[in-house]
């Protein structure tokens, strides 16, 4: 975190948003009008006469209110055509679906996976076990970086093979969140854990990546954000649903059956895809 902040402090400044910039005051500035009566013209008859108008200091100003509703009704236009370009490509809006469930999905793992090891400690009525959860979650950390840094590296075409790709990631994903349900040895569930996270981070730096392919460069901040709201939105629901018991009422190994629910339909759904395009006549596109 402190490193991050200090790298956060070089980054180059940004002077307005590019939705939300203050715009200016038009302002107009009007001529006063001037008589210039000239006495004794014979005198200045072969002469050049310069006369300098000076502006009227009187700003007027366009009526506050027409600003105001023409900025909202751009900015509504603007929004409305980013979205509408963003999400009109088939492949991105399967990637951002994956995207937001399955980060809805990891926001609670990571949340609430300290809180299964002491489930399972209580369970096991085992008070002389060291708990290694700032090492587990450090390797977690660490491993997934790697493997992300790794995928990027390979030259594969994932418009072709990434309904494959995510298919098989979002299995093992599930796999793993069942294991934890039902194994009671925090070994294991430590090793589940760092299992799952290399897994996420991997699918997400692809996902990641081949949104951004497609994307206008001035929408890579609404769409990214607008993923991540979904995901916050999945992971509200989650809370106000299961954890606080509004819904259903379950202990901390069951809730992990939701998770593993979420990452069995993103599964399903990307092999039925990658069904329909085996028996669909789809032209490969890929960016570079």
């Amino acid at each position: 975190m402190s490193f991050t902040t200090i790298w956060a402090i070089f980054l180059p400044k940004v002077n307005q948003s590019l939705y939300f910039s203050n715009k200016k005051k038009v302002e107009e500035t009007s001529m006063g009008q001037s008589t210039v009566t000239i006495y004794n013209p014979e005198k200045y008859k072969d002469s050049q006469l310069s006369i300098e108008a000076a502006p009227n200091e009187e700003k007027v100003d366009k009526p506050e209110n027409n600003e105001v509703v023409e900025a909202e009704q751009s900015l509504i236009n603007t929004l409305y055509n980013d979205f509408k370009q963003s999400y009109s490509d088939p492949y991105v809006c399967k990637l951002c679906f994956w995207w937001a469930v399955a980060m809805g999905g990891y926001l609670q793992v990571y949340a609430y996976m300290t809180v299964l090891y002491s489930y399972v400690l209580e369970e096991n009525e085992d008070t002389e076990f060291t708990l290694y959860n700032g090492a587990a979650e450090s390797l977690t950390t660490l491993i997934g970086a790697l493997s992300a840094f790794a995928i990027s590296k390979v030259k594969w075409n994932w418009y072709s093979v990434g309904d494959i790709f995510f298919t098989v990631g979002s299995v093992i994903a599930a796999i793993v969140l069942l294991c934890c349900v039902y194994c009671r040895n925090l070994w294991y569930i430590y090793a589940f854990y760092i299992i799952y996270g290399m897994v996420y981070q991997t699918m997400l730096t692809i996902a990641e990546s081949e949104v951004a392919k497609r994307l206008n460069k001035k929408c890579y901040g609404l769409i990214f954000g607008f993923n991540t709201f979904i995901a916050v939105c999945i992971n509200t629901i989650i809370i106000y649903g299961v954890i606080q018991g509004h819904f259903i009422k379950i202990n901390i190994a069951q809730q992990f059956l939701i998770y593993t629910a979420l990452y069995a339909i993103l599964a399903i759904f990307f092999f039925g895809t990658s069904i329909l395009k085996m028996f669909r006549d789809e032209g490969i596109v890929e960016y570079n």
